[in-house]
């Protein structure tokens, strides 16, 4: 459990330090280059920071990362791992803010899709939606998302019972099993 925990920090910490310059081209990272928690060298090499707003924060790829991984404690349930994807969509639940921010378009269209099955009771089509995914819905956030599964498959988590083989497991936010297939091996 330790290094579940421990894991999941490096996620946070990682991703807040990049959370300010998310988008930015990797030539102005070149240079400017993050330098530290809100703080970047500026091209005269003089540190700056980055506005108070941006500092410290992670962002939505975290926030379902731990919705995530507090549910795979508990067992593989897709209907509660959707009912807290979704709470953190409406209420913040595990955001860096009391308030679900920086949601990207298909992260909105597939909690649309959870929240629609959610509120129809017809939890065992929550199963289809990975057949939605394909290799270009997958980013980092992808793979920030993903690594709470990958140690529950691989029995790092107390709850790890099943092993998945030649399909991979119904995955809620934009997944493509190309790219799972990849991160478990």
């Amino acid at each position: 459990m330790n290094d579940m925990r421990n894991i999941l920090h490096g996620v946070a910490i990682g991703d807040a330090l990049g959370f300010p310059v998310q988008f930015k081209p990797r030539s102005q990272r070149r240079k400017s280059p993050v330098v530290g928690m809100g703080k970047y060298k500026d091209e005269d090499g003089q540190i700056r920071s980055f506005s108070e707003e941006l500092t410290g924060l992670w962002s939505d790829d975290t926030s379902l990362t731990l919705c995530l991984a507090e549910s795979l404690i508990r067992s593989f349930d897709l209907k509660d791992q959707a009912e807290r994807f979704v709470a953190w969509l409406d209420k913040g639940y595990l955001s860096a803010r009391d308030h679900a921010f920086d949601v990207g378009q298909q992260t909105t269209e597939s909690l649309a899709r959870v929240r629609f099955i959610l509120e129809s009771g017809h939890y065992a089509e929550l199963e289809h939606l990975a057949s939605d995914a394909d290799e270009y819905s997958n980013g980092n956030g992808s793979l920030m998302r993903i690594l709470p599964l990958v140690l529950y498959i691989k029995g790092c988590l107390p709850s790890s019972s099943l092993i998945w083989s030649a399909r991979p497991p119904p995955l809620l936010i934009h997944i493509s099993a190309p790219l799972f297939a990849v991160s478990i091996t």
